[in-house]
């Protein structure tokens, strides 16, 4: 109770911090037992965020964290992170086409990344009961704080009846297993081509790919699309009061969630980098309140 009491008179986040200032202070971070969807259509960064993310609770917080990367291998994670650290480019680090200098420059400048408790696991034709038993275990070795699965639609179900049914499973398998843990679960998934099809591109809700169980399962649902991919806002894309520059602009649209504001925030997302960064407004942090009502923390959890 005075736990409780502390984060509601102190305004102190009631989850696991992200590292991104505005999107703690809409969401109080990541909260217990919450299934959270990432979606987005091919080519928006939605990876390279899901990466992003682990890195302020594991390299700051030094809080263990679960990938589970059903699309890509280990050594393709590690070299993007390494990338978004390091500022050599993603591909370079990759294809292994790094000089000496450059490689002492990645090893300087990832020191953190080296010592931080993230576990990846890249398994291909992962079931979801195969996941589950593997977080299980994570969380018993290692005390896992949260967990990634990059991604939903590329787990396998049971087998019985039809995809959109096999994806329900899944969806709500996932959130029983964030439950079961009482820890946040990141789910990546994938959109329909529909959003591509409207004249702003931007996702909807309806635009989740197989089954509207996501939706419902979720206890959060994110949506990231990048102005600059669909060359839209040639003069600048309208947010409250100001007009941002489109170049390197993803905007973070929170669709759904619980006791928080429905709300867009901007990033800045370096492609060749992989990397994600606040969004600098006139050289300052975003102040949130500029753009949204003031927020109220959910006291349904506690603080980390």
């Amino acid at each position: 109770v005075n736990e409780t009491n502390d984060v509601i008179e102190k305004g102190l986040p009631t989850g696991l911090l992200t590292g991104f200032e505005n999107i703690d202070r809409v969401t109080g971070g990541w909260q217990r037992g919450n299934l959270i969807i990432l979606a987005a259509r091919p080519g928006m960064g939605k990876s390279a965020l899901a990466l992003a993310f682990t890195k302020h609770p594991a390299m700051v917080l030094n809080k263990a964290v679960a990938i589970f990367s059903l699309e890509m291998t280990a050594l393709e994670l590690v070299g993007r992170l390494a990338s978004s650290e390091s500022g050599i480019g993603a591909t370079q680090i990759n294809q292994k086409k790094v000089n000496r200098s450059q490689l002492q420059h990645i090893v300087g400048n990832c020191s953190k990344l080296i010592n931080a408790p993230i576990y990846i696991d890249d398994t291909s034709g992962l079931t979801l009961n195969d996941l589950k038993a593997k977080a299980n275990k994570l969380k018993h070795e290692f005390s896992i704080e949260l967990i990634i699965v990059d991604y939903l639609q590329l787990l396998s179900g049971s087998g019985e009846g039809n995809r959109e049914q096999e994806i329900s499973t899944i969806s709500r398998g996932l959130k029983t297993l964030a439950k079961a843990l009482n820890i946040p679960v990141i789910a990546l998934s994938q959109l329909s081509r529909k959003c591509e099809e409207r004249a702003d591109k931007r996702p909807q809700l309806s635009d989740l790919r197989d089954s509207g169980a996501i939706e419902q399962d979720a206890d959060m649902v994110m949506f990231i699309w990048r102005p600059e991919y669909y060359e839209l806002c040639p003069n600048g894309y309208e947010y409250g009061n100001r007009v941002l520059n489109v170049q390197n602009l993803a905007m973070l649209d929170i669709a759904k969630g619980r006791g928080i504001q429905i709300c867009e925030l901007p990033l800045k997302f370096y492609g060749e980098f992989m990397r994600f960064d606040n969004y600098d407004l006139e050289n300052k942090i975003i102040n949130i309140k500029d753009f949204t009502e003031p927020l109220s923390n959910n006291d349904n959890f506690l603080a980390y």
